[in-house]
């Protein structure tokens, strides 16, 4: 049987086929991420069902030095400010030059990362189908915000950043633009609410993040992240849990998180989306009475250092956006829009990704798009 045909059989019978149940742990546990021990949670069931199931050390390490995190990087895009692009370079501060101008001091704490990297991001987003992304809704709050950022992808520290001139050279097959906010909504912090689902200008091949539909993370399970902190190129942030589990919007973990990283994609073991990275910890007013939620300038020792907490208690803690109070609407047109482009594109393996939603056939959302049995026939 040909390609075409199987993705042609595949959809049909996709709908009571067992072979894509939720017994299936092959279609979770194909990607190499760590801690792959213990069992074994299927988030991508049908919306609404219930669950079956810099805090300490700096863990932030560049994206393309650890194994098995590449096709998340891949659906990782960086939001960059306008007003510093020109044609194809982006211009920006290392951040040594960034942190000794806004203290103004040039001596730093071993603590201190990354110094001779461009800061050139202001959020993180992430794909959930080819022209679709997520970001924080503090990132984009009305249609003026598209209009005055683009959004780009593998803003990494292996982009050659020239030191002296300060910029480094983006594709412009990697910029891309908003097209339209599908949905957005920012409210205040004991609401939750900060989350933003743009439409891009084009579609891409890239493979989206999947994403929890039912139930919610589980409480003190390990969580992911992916972003630009203080607009550096791409970090994986690890070794972090959720530590509160109770707030209906958000749940509250120990990722260390910075500004820039707002947006993030927050996920766990398998590689699903849980939430969107919305806020950091607060950091106490530093000694020199400046109050700065990522670096300080410590008067005792002449050093700029990190901010660090020893917990999570208090004003401590990164908040993520659940995935799931994103409106239903959205997340139906995201999982039906990566089914129609892997039949449209005969990419049995994206299909396979796909259809673990199984009960998207049904949907009322499915129901008035143009049926997939058609699209595959």
């Amino acid at each position: 049987m040909n390609l075409k045909k199987t993705i042609l059989a595949l959809t049909i019978l996709g709908m009571a086929s067992a072979a894509w149940s939720q017994e299936n742990p092959e279609i979770v546990e194909k990607k190499p991420i760590k801690d792959q021990e213990g069992p074994t949670y299927f988030p991508f069931g049908e919306i609404g069902d219930t669950s079956r199931g810099l805090f300490g050390k700096d863990n932030r390490v560049d994206v393309t030095k650890v194994y098995g995190y590449s096709e998340y990087t891949n659906a990782t895009l960086t939001m960059i400010d306008k007003k510093v692009m020109r044609d194809d370079k982006i211009y920006a501060w290392d951040l040594r030059t960034n942190l000794s101008k806004r203290f103004g001091h040039d001596k730093f704490d071993t603590s201190v990362k990354f110094l001779d990297q461009p800061t050139c991001g202001t959020c993180t987003g992430f794909l959930i189908a080819p022209d679709i992304m997520v970001t924080a809704g503090h990132c984009v709050e009305k249609i003026k915000d598209c209009q005055d950022f683009e959004w780009i992808f593998d803003y990494t520290e292996k982009l050659y950043y020239n030191e002296s001139k300060k910029y480094i050279t983006v594709p412009a097959s990697n910029r891309f633009k908003c097209k339209e906010i599908l949905a957005a909504k920012f409210g205040d912090i004991k609401s939750g609410y900060d989350y933003a689902v743009l439409r891009l200008d084009r579609t891409t091949n890239r493979a989206p993040y999947r994403f929890r539909t039912s139930g919610k993370v589980t409480t003190f399970g390990n969580v992911y992240m992916i972003g630009s902190p203080t607009g550096l190129p791409l970090k994986l942030a690890d070794n972090a849990t959720v530590v509160n589990n109770k707030y209906t919007t958000f749940f509250i973990n120990d990722l260390d998180g910075f500004p820039g990283n707002s947006g993030d994609p927050v996920f766990n073991k398998h590689g699903f989306i849980e939430g969107i990275h919305v806020r950091g910890a607060i950091a106490d007013q530093s000694n020199s009475g400046k109050l700065s939620g990522d670096y300080y300038y410590d008067q005792e020792s002449g050093l700029i250092k990190t901010v660090a907490f020893e917990s999570t208690e208090g004003p401590a803690g990164s908040q993520a956006h659940r995935i799931t109070h994103i409106p239903a609407k959205v997340l139906n047109m995201a999982i039906y829009e990566n089914i129609r482009y892997a039949i449209e594109n005969n990419d049995e393996q994206r299909l396979r990704d796909w259809l673990i939603y199984k009960w998207i056939y049904k949907s009322d959302y499915v129901k008035k798009q143009k049926s997939l049995e058609c699209i595959a026939a």
